[in-house]
């Protein structure tokens, strides 16, 4: 739970408070369509209309971010020093063309985002991505604090106990903790 523990009393907490939380990096995935049916653009009239494409209109492919974020960091007179954006990742693959057509040859490789992300897919892009970012991007005044990273509790992210992401986030002397989303508890009051 993010709440102040001395904010909360035997007698039921009548003046609970939120932590500050400075040190958990929250990561949520999101799907997106690539493009929509019909959309309005304004354009000049040196202005080409962009390029758009897709098999069928119906059938517009999606595709998956990630992304990871903290809270922002400001020093004393108010300047910005960490703005908290850690990332934001794509799930895509590289696959062979299954045929030939006019943009490219049989066999060619090709990005294209991922059909269905697993706990395997979860787990390569937090080890490859996510945990990399974070300690490159975290402010080294708490470097050597315990990070946690909050996700929510869908069945295909990893357990907290995940053995590879233990071993990589604690590769050069990091503290980095995978913990899941709090449930949510209703407080009420009765006067």
């Amino acid at each position: 739970m993010h709440l102040e523990p001395c904010s909360i009393t035997s007698l039921g907490g009548i003046n609970p408070t939120f932590r500050a939380d400075m040190d958990v990096v929250h990561i949520d995935e999101k799907w997106f369509y690539r493009t929509r049916n019909t959309q309005n653009m304004y354009l000049s009239h040196r202005e080409e209309a962009p390029h758009r494409e897709c098999k069928n209109k119906s059938h517009i492919q999606k595709i998956m971010f990630l992304s990871a974020m903290a809270r922002p960091r400001y020093d004393a007179q108010g300047n910005c020093v960490f703005d908290g954006k850690i990332g934001v990742w794509a799930y895509t693959e590289w696959v062979q063309a299954k045929k030939r057509s006019q943009n490219r040859l049989r066999g060619a490789w090709e990005l294209k985002p991922a059909d269905t992300v697993d706990k395997e897919k979860s787990r390569e892009y937090l080890v490859k991505y996510v945990l990399p970012a974070i300690k490159e991007k975290w402010p080294e005044s708490d470097r050597w604090n315990t990070i946690y990273v909050q996700q929510d509790n869908a069945k295909t992210h990893i357990k907290p106990d995940d053995p590879l992401f233990l071993q990589e986030a604690a590769r050069g002397g990091w503290d980095i903790r995978m913990i899941y989303q709090p449930h949510l508890i209703l407080l009420t009051q009765t006067y």
